[in-house]
């Protein structure tokens, strides 16, 4: 028993010590504190590298070619009111990469806003898959990549609005943990309540919710 009790208290502080190390994480990665060391556990700091990169990275838009060659399209965190911004988008996503490629899934968050008017919108496709949570979804692509190393059965098209699409990015980054199937994801996302201008330069508020999305384990 009291092996127990001191093995419970060992594990409490090294999660508190987790959180408080991604806390300050978050905090220098929004004041842009280029001093800050990871040393964390590989895969998280695999992690946090990730979506480093997607801070750096130029995202795409629907002012832009459509990502092809991806055997999954994800749509999540679309609102109602978006729906008109949203759906132009689908339908082009769709288009772009089921016409050259008869593997193509379209997975759709079933707790998303919109969701009555994407199944509705899509209802004559095939391959449409709902799902709950990025564990799930992931499992799912998984299974239907079937351990194919080919490019096209490791690219997901992420598509969501641009207020969302940094933190549901880091969300799929959290679920893929090391990912050793080597998946990509291809960001395109609408502009919705924003310019391409705000959209390169993201808040202080959507810098904290990405990283925080690693603590979600």
């Amino acid at each position: 028993m009291k092996k127990l009790i001191i093995l419970s208290v060992l594990t409490t502080c090294l999660s508190c010590t987790n959180t408080q190390k991604l806390d300050n994480l978050i905090t220098a990665r929004i004041n842009n504190d280029k001093s800050f060391i990871l040393n964390f556990d590989k895969t998280t700091n695999y992690k946090i590298k990730k979506i480093d990169e997607l801070f750096l990275d130029v995202l795409k838009t629907d002012k832009q070619l459509i990502p092809k060659y991806c055997n999954y399209l994800v749509i999540t965190g679309v609102k109602n009111a978006e729906f008109d911004l949203a759906k132009n988008d689908i339908r082009l996503s769709i288009l772009a990469n089921s016409t050259v490629n008869p593997n193509f899934y379209i997975y759709i968050d079933n707790k998303q806003e919109a969701f009555d008017k994407i199944t509705n919108l899509l209802k004559n496709e095939k391959n449409v898959i709902t799902y709950s949570n990025e564990s799930e979804l992931i499992q799912n692509i998984y299974e239907k990549k079937n351990n194919n190393d080919k490019l096209n059965y490791r690219r997901i098209l992420l598509l969501t609005s641009s207020t969302n699409m940094r933190i549901y990015y880091s969300k799929l980054i959290n679920v893929l943990e090391d990912n050793k199937q080597d998946m990509i994801i291809d960001n395109f996302a609408y502009l919705y309540n924003t310019t391409r201008e705000e959209y390169e330069h993201p808040s202080k508020e959507e810098i904290k919710n990405s990283y925080s999305q690693i603590k979600n384990n």
